[in-house]
């Protein structure tokens, strides 16, 4: 299992829920393995300078890090692989961990590279791993399986606001996955009655990439697959031309739910995805990823115009915000303990 930990901002709990799942399958005797998308596990903010909660790892887990950050982190580790993945901060490397104690984390920033690091823990006997990364650096978490998401006061100090983008991330995440085999598409694809159409290959489906494809609508449209990236731009054109064709019934399939909320703010992406149902248009995705919980956090760090401190919501009014628009579990860590966390995260199903 590969569970990704999100936060939707920095300083919304993620590494406080990532550590959580940490102790208790370490508890478990389950040993996770641990890797991040870009650098975290730092003990100080690096704006505010308020001290992070740090991650702690245990003997015998498997921890992927750069190796610049070995020297940072006070668990003793033996490097046991280099990965060839080179970052700012040094090649990647996977190590094991002798003697408990706290890491910093730097890891790939591209899908293929997290992919190859994952694949090489498994190889040394990592069946969980648990993967760090945030809103604003998630396209490599296309390769878990279930993800977590972390919000709180830290990205938005009005309970209505956080319940709102965490309705609209749950929506983009509800979409099944598609029975189709799409394995040889690389551009965009009309599939119509009797007709295939594929459209040059493209990382990025903005406006020219959309209008040129829907240039060429087969009749009796039945699907559309979007493997790349689609800008909000994107996919507000394609709205806007399917409701011109009107093909009731027909689907859309996006790559994977990560994809499409690098789209634009969730919200916005939600409402479109949203208007995309009303208009009887199935969406879907190649590879769909189970939201399995979002913890809330309390705390974010205030300015008085010299300094930062800390300050904190009511964390009832937060989760109950949340959780009343969600079907999601919403989580507070901190009150409900590591274990109602790690019990929605490895749930079987």
């Amino acid at each position: 299992m590969i569970i990704g930990v999100a936060g939707t901002a920095k300083n919304t709990g993620k590494t406080t829920a990532l550590c959580a799942l940490i102790r208790s399958a370490s508890a478990k005797g389950r040993l996770p393995g641990v890797t991040g998308i870009g650098y975290d596990g730092e003990e100080r903010d690096n704006i505010t300078l308020l001290p992070k909660p740090r991650i702690t790892v245990f003997p015998g887990m498997l921890v992927s890090t750069a190796e610049l950050c070995l020297a940072a982190s006070t668990a003793r580790l033996r490097v046991l692989k280099q990965t060839g993945v080179v970052t700012a901060l040094g090649q990647v490397v996977i190590a094991d961990v002798e003697e408990g104690g706290l890491v910093v984390v730097a890891g790939p920033n591209k899908t293929t590279d997290l992919s190859l690091v994952t694949r090489e823990m498994q190889l040394r006997g990592s069946t969980d791993i648990l993967v760090d990364g945030s809103l604003n650096r998630i396209a490599p978490m296309s390769v878990v399986q279930r993800v977590v998401f972390a919000t709180g006061g830290a990205r938005s100090i009005h309970p209505a606001v956080l319940a709102e983008e965490t309705a609209a991330i749950e929506s983009i995440f509800r979409n099944r996955e598609s029975a189709g085999d799409y394995a040889d598409v690389s551009g965009i694809r009309l599939v119509g009655k009797d007709v295939q159409l594929q459209c040059r290959a493209s990382a990025f489906h903005g406006v020219d990439e959309i209008a040129e494809a829907m240039g060429h609508i087969p009749e009796g449209l039945k699907e559309i697959v979007l493997p790349g990236m689609v800008t909000m731009d994107g996919l507000a054109l394609l709205r806007d031309r399917l409701q011109t064709v009107n093909p009731e019934g027909a689907s859309v399939v996006f790559d994977n739910p990560f994809r499409i909320l690098l789209s634009g703010e969730p919200v916005v992406v939600g409402r479109l995805l949203r208007e995309f149902s009303r208009m009887s248009i199935n969406v879907c995705y190649r590879r769909a990823i189970r939201l399995a919980a979002v913890t809330i956090n309390p705390y974010y760090p205030a300015f008085d115009g010299t300094t930062y401190h800390a300050a904190y919501l009511d964390p009832a009014a937060v989760r109950a915000a949340v959780a009343g628009v969600l079907s999601t579990p919403v989580i507070d860590v901190l009150a409900e303990g590591a274990e109602a966390l790690y019990s929605r995260c490895f749930a079987e199903g």
